[in-house]
């Protein structure tokens, strides 16, 4: 790591540590806000048709991944080109974006989507079920009162 941060800020300066900062910011935005968003709603939904609360909730997980990775994944690509071997050919967030677009067009901000969708909803299914779970657990735990869906 260290060798990586002296070789970028030696070849590029200190502005070549922040490549691609402005698209990681908005990767990372997008992905935090759809995923709650979608999640919360997805688990109301499913709660009408199942009672079942880990479940629910891993499904919830599985679904809010994978619309935050469909939803993001152009913002993604132009993340990593940015960050990539090949950075310096890029003047910023909108030329690499555009140069993505004029050459692979639109399915050119999906590349590598098949991978990354199995990851992350794997991902976020476990990260929002365990994480309700271990809430109910701990709350449970402290009041004494077992909650619903124990």
């Amino acid at each position: 790591m260290f060798h990586g941060i002296y070789t970028i800020a030696s070849e590029q300066g200190p502005a070549g540590l922040y490549k691609g900062a402005l698209a990681t910011i908005l990767k990372q935005s997008t992905n935090q806000g759809v995923r709650f968003v979608v999640f919360d709603e997805t688990k109301k939904r499913l709660s009408n048709y199942c009672s079942m609360k880990t479940p629910v909730e891993m499904v919830s997980g599985a679904f809010a991944g994978f619309c935050s990775s469909m939803l993001n994944n152009p913002i993604d690509v132009v993340k990593t080109k940015m960050q990539g071997k090949d950075a310096a050919k890029y003047a910023g967030f909108v030329d690499c974006f555009k140069q993505i677009y004029a050459t692979h067009g639109w399915l050119g901000f999906y590349a590598g989507i098949g991978p990354r969708l199995i990851r992350v909803m794997l991902d976020v299914s476990l990260t929002f079920s365990l994480f309700h779970s271990l809430k109910r657990n701990v709350t449970a735990f402290v009041t004494g009162v077992k909650g619903e869906g124990h």
